[in-house]
């Protein structure tokens, strides 16, 4: 599935970028949900994960390889959001930008 990539993260995501944004749900799991450029606007900074129309919870490394084909697709960077620190060092490396 995920590769040993290098992954940026942040708090919040600029405007352009996709963001994948993760957290642990209350049975222990981890999801995602991605977020499109542009999408970012109206999403709360709480640590939960953003919802709204085409916001669809997942497998949070599911979540990231949707993250990345949709960056690919747009050309636009990608961003992962872990406001929980829950990001599994199977995935790769994330560097905090």
């Amino acid at each position: 599935m995920l590769g040993q990539g290098v992954f940026g993260s942040r708090q919040a995501a600029f405007p352009v970028e996709v963001a994948v944004h993760i957290t642990q749900d209350d049975d222990g799991r981890l999801i995602g949900v991605v977020v499109p450029p542009g999408g970012h606007g109206a999403l709360s900074s709480d640590g939960e994960l953003p919802a709204g129309p085409g916001l669809v919870p997942r497998p949070a490394a599911l979540a990231i390889n949707d993250g990345i084909r949709k960056s690919q697709a747009l050309q636009a960077p990608l961003i992962i959001v872990d406001p929980y620190g829950v990001w599994d060092s199977s995935w790769g490396e994330l560097r905090e930008h």
